[in-house]
């Protein structure tokens, strides 16, 4: 007897590879988008601050603090 086991095959959205929920973020950005979000950001102002700062090198840490610096600037 399975109490926790796979869902039944036919649910929407499960084409049992591995996929990111909504609403997580799939990348450095997005994660530093949400957390500036979290901090009272518009999404536009997040979007751009991000935009502005990050690098492909930068992990999300490194974006949220090089977007609030930008931001006091």
């Amino acid at each position: 007897e399975r109490l926790f086991g796979e869902a039944p095959a036919g649910l929407p959205g499960d084409e049992g590879g591995a996929k990111s929920l909504a609403g997580t973020p799939s990348g450095p950005r997005e994660e530093a988008i949400q957390a500036l979000e979290a901090l009272g950001y518009r999404t536009a102002e997040a979007e751009k601050l991000v935009r502005a700062v990050a690098a492909d090198d930068m992990d999300s840490q490194a974006i949220i603090r090089a977007a609030l610096k930008a931001s006091l600037k």
